[in-house]
């Protein structure tokens, strides 16, 4: 399995319009060096890593590349692969007055940007084009959380994220044959507690499917973010949280619906360190046991290095939400100091274990698998008879569509079709690497 790490990199905007960055609250931007330093230092292969869109392109058209540049430059130095996230909760500022994610314009917009990136940075070969659309959805068009804050916006929301996915996912192979798609979203699965439920969880089951269905001919690996919260009992006394049917149920439902390699692409656990390395190792044994029994599970993602700060909470004063590899302690001097926890000791053997053996067999308890569901149409279906030997984009088997490689591009390397608003389609930027 590829081993993977990621640092949070949420952008969304709240009430009063007010955006959390994560990059910024984690003094990522400043101490981005020593980050990647601990990354390589832990013997991964991959990073996810997000592209703050926000500041790239703080006027329509007009890039500022600056700060990537130096990150990706040592990521590259370092020989780490990173997986560039290039939306991740949040649209630039100009965006937001056309209602953000609900813009008519967000998918063009969404897809000269992703032209102008691969255009800037060749040496890139995996992208995820938008974190988490379902949730991304459901926060801007149904909950009212973020920015637009609309509650009869979802389907709308699901539309216009699908369609920036094809357009941008277009533009990048149209620049880049190499590359490779990993489009992650929630593993989720929503039980009933009573038959009062059913309906409302039936649909909630579905809708977790709504984006990766339309875009299903656009990416190359199905990305689940699962944690300890990802399933829910719905009933009338007290929701129960917590693992049902586990990882292992739910990957092998999503590999029924899709026939695609997979990897986890985030997961880590509230509690204690112990506890925290106790979900480590069930979610290891669960990924070892899918790859055993011929699912294609690639990778394993702890999300995230170091600890987010106040990710999702309303809390009055910064203060860790204790996640990562690395804890966060602020010093006098209002620095947050990464220091290391037992996690990094148990994530360097699990990297170790890779490395030195075949993939362990099946050894956690036996996992109850969830019933089946409606599998998505037939011909939007693209499936895959092997793991890739090599880091290589994924073919379409035969009947199903055309390969990654050979998808005629909507968007150009200069972004030719693109309508954003205010400007004049922009000139790609000098190629750097």
């Amino acid at each position: 399995m590829w081993k993977i790490v990621g640092i949070e990199c949420g952008f969304p905007v709240y009430t009063g319009n007010r955006r959390v960055d994560e990059l910024e609250k984690t003094q990522h931007y400043t101490y981005f060096a020593s980050d990647l330093l601990k990354a390589k230092g832990l013997g991964i292969d991959m990073i996810r890593y997000g592209i703050p869109w926000h500041r790239v392109e703080p006027q329509p058209g007009k890039f500022d590349w600056q700060w990537v540049d130096g990150a990706l430059d040592l990521l590259f130095s370092l020989e780490m692969k990173p997986i560039v996230d290039l939306v991740h909760f949040g649209t630039p500022d100009w965006l937001l007055p056309d209602g953000g994610f609900a813009s008519k314009s967000f998918a063009e917009a969404q897809a000269r940007y992703a032209a102008e990136f691969a255009q800037r940075y060749p040496k890139v070969e995996y992208f995820t084009i938008t974190n988490e659309p379902t949730i991304t959805a459901r926060f801007c068009g149904k909950t009212g959380y973020w920015h637009p804050f609309r509650k009869d916006a979802f389907d709308l929301i699901c539309d216009n994220l699908a369609e920036g996915i094809h357009l941008s996912s277009q533009a990048i192979r149209s620049i880049n044959s190499r590359a490779v798609i990993m489009q992650n979203d929630t593993c989720e699965y929503h039980h009933a507690g009573d038959p009062s439920f059913e309906e409302e969880c039936a649909a909630l089951n579905n809708e977790r499917f709504l984006v990766w269905d339309r875009t299903v001919q656009d990416w190359d690996i199905l990305g689940l973010d699962f944690y300890p919260w990802s399933e829910e009992v719905h009933s009338a006394t007290r929701p129960e949280i917590g693992p049902q049917f586990g990882l292992y149920g739910l990957a092998k439902q999503y590999y029924a619906r899709y026939k695609k390699p997979m990897i986890l692409a985030e997961t880590d656990a509230p509690g204690t360190v112990e506890e925290r390395i106790d979900w480590m190792e069930r979610t290891l044994r669960d990924c070892q046991r899918l790859n055993h029994e011929g699912i294609p599970m690639l990778g394993y993602t702890w999300w995230p290095l170091i600890d987010n700060i106040n990710w999702g909470s309303f809390k009055m004063e910064d203060s860790p939400d204790n996640a990562g590899l690395y804890s966060m302690v602020r010093n006098e001097r209002g620095i947050w100091e990464r220091e290391e926890t037992p996690l990094v000791l148990r994530f360097r053997q699990f990297i170790e274990s890779v490395a030195n053996a075949p993939t362990a067999g099946p050894t956690a308890a036996e996992s109850p698998i969830p019933p089946p569901l409606p599998t998505a149409h037939e011909e939007n279906i693209s499936t895959v008879t092997a793991i890739p030997a090599k880091l290589e984009p994924v073919s379409s088997s035969e009947g199903n569509g055309a390969s990654p490689g050979s998808i005629s591009p909507a968007v150009g390397a200069s972004g030719t079709e693109s309508s954003a608003p205010q400007n004049e389609t922009p000139a790609v930027s000098t190629e750097r690497r």
